[in-house]
């Protein structure tokens, strides 16, 4: 099937799909950092036992006095079956905006009135409609140039924060689950760009670790590299540069995105320090942190 086709009723799944109960979900505030989100009322499944545990940091029991995002929930019953999905990266257009995600499988979403509001078709489970509010997020917080999401892990350590930018064999979780702090996230970080010094935030986009809704302002990039030998090299602002540039959560190509990216990841690598840590397993390097 053609991955630049229509995706506002598209779902893509290489496995065949499961009967999933479906129930009349109330609408949910959650807050990351100083972001504040409101996923309307939906029909759907409920979210597992370890996604609800990952949300219950972030699950606000009140209406916030502002809403950032707003998120629509559509439900998919139409299902297109493919043994070997897309590969191709759907580019997100303003007005018309199409996404459709790696991996085992696409969510589709589509912007509404504006920039705020954004619909999400999804299938059979809770965790896909939370992938893609991800990628909505990615994209809201670059098109109005207020931050970033990463694809790293993060801590807070000695009052001091930490994130560890990589995919994923690089070692970020390992490195992140021996850590005497708090964390804050073990797959994706937001990292606010609003005031005059960036601050990296907890998400519940997290794969093994519980996370935290923490923010901390005062914080280094690190580069990890798995070694017996324990020691630390500087990074310069290039350098950290090009590891943002390298693991930022995006799928649009666009020049206008590409652009605002770049701006969002030269203000966080001029802001900030960062260092080269050579780490082991046993979590021994924390020690060696600032």
């Amino acid at each position: 099937m053609n991955p630049n086709q229509a995706a506002s009723n598209i779902f893509y799944q290489d496995k065949q799909p499961q009967t999933t109960k479906v129930f009349q979900l109330p609408e949910q505030y959650l807050n990351l950092g100083n972001f504040n989100i409101l996923i309307r009322p939906h029909l759907g499944p409920k979210p597992t036992p370890e996604i609800k545990q990952k949300l219950e940091q972030f699950k606000l029991e009140s209406k916030p006095d502002h809403i950032d995002l707003v998120l629509t929930p559509r439900r998919n019953y139409q299902f297109f079956y493919s043994n070997s999905p897309p590969q191709n990266r759907v580019d997100l257009h303003l007005g018309t905006d199409k996404i459709m995600l790696q991996g085992y499988y696409f969510a589709a979403t589509s912007q509404l009135e504006d920039l705020q509001n954004w619909q999400i078709t999804y299938f059979d489970e809770y965790g896909q409609l939370l992938t893609g509010l991800r990628i909505v997020l990615a994209h809201f917080l670059i098109l109005q140039k207020r931050g970033l999401l990463v694809h790293a892990s993060a801590a807070i350590y000695k009052d001091k924060g930490i994130i560890f930018p990589g995919h994923s064999r690089k070692g970020k979780t390992t490195a992140i689950s021996t850590t005497p702090g708090t964390i804050l996230a073990d797959e994706v970080i937001l990292v606010d760009c609003q005031k005059e010094r960036p601050a990296i935030c907890g998400t519940p986009f997290g794969s093994k670790l519980p996370p935290h809704n923490l923010s901390c302002h005062d914080f280094e990039v690190g580069d990890l590299v798995q070694s017996e030998l324990l020691k630390s090299e500087k990074l310069f602002p290039g350098e950290i540069l090009r590891l943002l540039l390298k693991n930022s959560i995006y799928l649009n190509q666009s020049s206008q995105i590409t652009f605002k990216v770049m701006e969002l990841a030269s203000f966080i690598a001029e802001s900030v320090s960062g260092n080269k840590y050579f780490f082991d397993k046993d979590g021994k390097f924390w020690h060696n942190l600032f």
